[in-house]
């Protein structure tokens, strides 16, 4: 487990490198740091398991604000470069998705003390 930790630490913090040219970097740079952050941290043992439902909670409400208007892809096709908005919130949708599916992953998986 410690392993997928600290990888998905890693790729966090690729995430949130690459947001640096982002028209909203500090939210983006914020978030993905922070989970970053929070997979090293539950790897040495120095959290709750309940601090994983904290970024499922935010990053749900976050996911439902942002999600395009109409579904148009992530525009992969025709390279990086932003073709409109709704392609811009679909990829960071997915993002999002991403980072909450691995957070409800790690918060299901590590076991609770006995006795709680």
């Amino acid at each position: 487990m410690r392993i997928l930790q600290y990888s998905l630490a890693f790729v966090f913090l690729v995430f949130g490198v690459v947001q640096f040219n982002d028209p909203d970097p500090e939210w983006w740079v914020s978030w993905y740091f922070g989970l970053s952050l929070l997979c090293v941290l539950d790897a040495l043992g120095r959290m709750s398991r309940w601090m994983w439902m904290l970024p499922v909670a935010l990053g749900t409400v976050w996911l439902i604000s942002i999600w395009p208007e109409a579904w148009e892809g992530l525009g992969l096709e025709e390279g990086l470069q932003m073709k409109n908005d709704n392609i811009e919130r679909a990829r960071e949708s997915g993002g999002l998705l991403i980072s909450i599916l691995a957070s409800y992953a790690f918060f299901r998986w590590r076991r609770a003390p006995h006795g709680h």
